[in-house]
């Protein structure tokens, strides 16, 4: 789900996520620099502890950050806050205000933002955003 509007090449987006209910292993974030709903970036975590910052195109899902843990995920049912700051090509990702890493990629520097769900295994996922911002040049 991309959101209404969005930023230049330089912003900040936030949200607070609280995962309702699925399956174990699943994942939801933010989309950023969307060019269409079939290309964009993720920042995710996934209710297990993991991370991940993906660039999608198409059927292709390239991990720009593989899937790796993080011990400030909150796990479970737990809400988590995520943070992308976007400076030229340089972003930078935030989990609970703690720094995660940083990726340099030039593929889009502008585009939507919006809200990221997914399921692995049997199930759907439901996730709760709370106090989705974006802020910065425009």
């Amino acid at each position: 789900m991309t959101l209404p509007g969005h930023p230049g090449s330089d912003f900040i987006l936030e949200v607070e996520a609280v995962p309702l209910s699925g399956p174990a292993f699943n994942g939801y974030g933010l989309v950023y620099r969307a060019q269409g709903p079939a290309h964009y970036y993720a920042f995710a975590v996934g209710s297990d502890g993991y991370y991940a910052v993906l660039r999608v195109a198409g059927d292709e899902e390239t991990p720009l950050v593989d899937w790796q843990q993080f011990p400030h995920v909150h796990r479970g049912r737990q809400a988590n806050r995520l943070r992308v700051t976007c400076t030229s090509a340089t972003c930078r990702f935030y989990v609970n205000d703690e720094y995660a890493t940083a990726v340099e990629d030039d593929t889009h520097l502008a585009g939507g933002v919006g809200l990221w769900v997914r399921g692995f295994g049997d199930g759907d996922v439901a996730v709760q955003f709370v106090n989705v911002r974006v802020w910065g040049e425009r």
